[in-house]
């Protein structure tokens, strides 16, 4: 069964990071926006996992400071509780 690191991080200028995916793939960037993850095969042990996800954040300018350790569905609570939508 696959499994996944999660990268969450707060982005302040969604234009430059766009432009930071654009040069890592040929397709897209398309907005996802929940998180981003590494998935890992059967057997790739997690740190594998934590070190593309590290790598993945220095390609695209994602500081270790703009994480968030908040789960997914208690930040869209906080934001359904505070009137934000999406």
């Amino acid at each position: 069964m696959a499994r996944n690191i999660e990268i969450k991080a707060r982005v302040d200028n969604l234009d430059a990071l766009a432009a930071r995916v654009a040069t890592l793939t040929t397709e897209g960037p398309e907005l996802i926006a929940q998180e981003l993850e590494v998935v890992l095969r059967d057997g790739e042990p997690a740190l594998l996992g934590v070190q593309e996800a590290e790598t993945l954040m220095a390609r695209l300018g994602i500081e270790p400071s703009q994480l968030v350790e908040t789960a997914y569905v208690d930040l869209l609570a906080d934001n359904a509780a505070a009137g934000v939508r999406g």
